[in-house]
């Protein structure tokens, strides 16, 4: 119990019932059983892939929000996603994040930007992209 209790305080301020348990303060044996049931809530939650990333969104959500002046969720109304249904659309799609730095006053021509491969050289002509289908699996 004392180990999951310190792991927990690692992270989050704990209970006064806790830090009492880690000074070895004397518990009456009611707050010793809602001490255990305490800790076996922190218990599952510091095993919890779940608990682990709302813990992680919130903190990134914060300093986001922080840096952008604005509040609520991290990915409320920042990301927005579009289908891509020809190559026209793959092509203004490629162009827009190609010259993202350039409106964003990071960089003076899309080729100068720290976000460009060296190697991406200019959009040229290109052969038109395959077609794609959809091939069914069949069940083995």
């Amino acid at each position: 119990m004392r180990e999951v209790i310190e792991r927990w305080l690692h992270l989050f301020a704990g209970t006064a019932l806790s830090q009492r348990y880690l000074r070895g303060d004397e518990l009456l044996e009611a707050e010793h059983q809602r001490l255990a049931e305490e800790v076996e809530t922190w218990r599952k939650r510091v095993m919890s892939v779940s608990w682990f990333m709302r813990c992680l969104n919130e903190r990134i959500a914060r300093l986001a929000n922080e840096e952008d002046d604005c509040t609520g969720h991290f990915w409320e109304g920042r990301f927005k996603s579009q289908a891509l249904l020809d190559d026209s659309a793959v092509l203004a799609r490629l162009a827009y994040v190609g010259l993202n730095p350039v409106r964003a006053a990071i960089a003076e021509t899309r080729l100068r930007s720290p976000t460009t491969p060296p190697s991406s050289g200019t959009f040229a002509p290109c052969k038109p992209l395959p077609s794609l289908r959809v091939i069914p699996r069949t069940p083995s």
